[in-house]
């Protein structure tokens, strides 16, 4: 069953899961199933809700609903470990300027 956390829905029997299946049944997003995303969470189900509950409010205000769930499932569709990531990051940039901040 697929759900967005704090929903009682069942969302691949909505009319929000036809307008986003290809992408959730993608290997692409299966892949995020495996990291964790806010201590607590999965990155698919933080995207999963970003998309649903986002989905919700724009169709509510008449926007482009479809446009955004589908944007929702995809905006944290990445496989490193950002913490990792942005250390090194610092990291990199701290000794830049340590150079730069010599001459």
């Amino acid at each position: 069953m697929l759900k967005a956390i704090c929903s009682k829905k069942d969302l691949s029997s909505d009319r929000y899961y036809a307008l986003v299946s290809d992408i959730i049944d993608s290997s692409a997003l299966d892949r995020l199933k495996d990291i964790t995303h806010h201590i607590s969470t999965t990155r698919f189900q933080h995207c999963l809700n970003v998309s649903y509950y986002t989905y919700l409010i724009c169709k509510k205000l008449r926007l482009d609903a479809r446009a955004a769930a589908r944007a929702g499932l995809l905006h944290d569709l990445f496989y490193y470990d950002r913490k990792k990531y942005n250390k090194s990051k610092r990291s990199a940039l701290s000794q830049f300027h340590a150079r730069s901040s010599c001459r």
